[in-house]
Parts: C-alpha cells; sequence; structure tokens
C-alpha cells in the first residue's frame, strides 16, 4: 500500500515516463506530492514493480526529471515514490498550494 504524508494535489498533469530498458510512456497524473505521485497510462506492462524510472514533467511551472521507483500497479495505474529530492517540484507544489 502506498503511504505519503505530504499533501497531495489532486489535478491531472501529463508526464512522459522513462523506464531502464529504453521504452517511453505517456501518462496521466492524477495527484501529486514531494514524495510520489499516481499515474495513469495504457503501457503497464512495461513497468515493473520495485524498479527505477525517470519521470519526466513538462506542465506549466515544472519542468523536472525525476527519479522513482515503481512501488504498485494496478490495472491502469502505477503508484511511484521519487528517491531524489526535486527543487523544481517542490517550488511547483508551494505555488499551486497558494
Amino acid at each position: 500500500m502506498e503511504h505519503r504524508l505530504d499533501d497531495r494535489i489532486h489535478a491531472q498533469f501529463d508526464v512522459t515516463i522513462h523506464t531502464d530498458n529504453g521504452d517511453v510512456l505517456k501518462a496521466r497524473a492524477n495527484n501529486l506530492s514531494r514524495g510520489g505521485v499516481c499515474v495513469e497510462t495504457e503501457g503497464l506492462r512495461e513497468i515493473q514493480e520495485n524498479r527505477l524510472v525517470l519521470l519526466e514533467f513538462a506542465e506549466d511551472g515544472l519542468r523536472a526529471k525525476i527519479p522513482a521507483l515503481v512501488l504498485q500497479t494496478t490495472g491502469r495505474s502505477a503508484s511511484l515514490m521519487f528517491i531524489e529530492h526535486s527543487a523544481e517540484l517542490h517550488s511547483f507544489l508551494i505555488q499551486w498550494n497558494r
């Protein structure tokens, strides 16, 4: 089960997932926090639990590539935990929550 203690933004963002085997998947982030994100995509077959991916954000006000660990996949969704602190993400979340 996913556990994130930070406040989540319940909004949808387009993201790109880069897998360790070179696959690139377009996805939709459902919610976002400093600790992780939940995404939906048709191509979850390429995403494996307990593997690292690179999550790329290209939203207004947020341009970042953040490494993440795939915690859980179910149906069309995946829960990802960020493994590095991102100053860009932190600034974006502060702006969004104003």
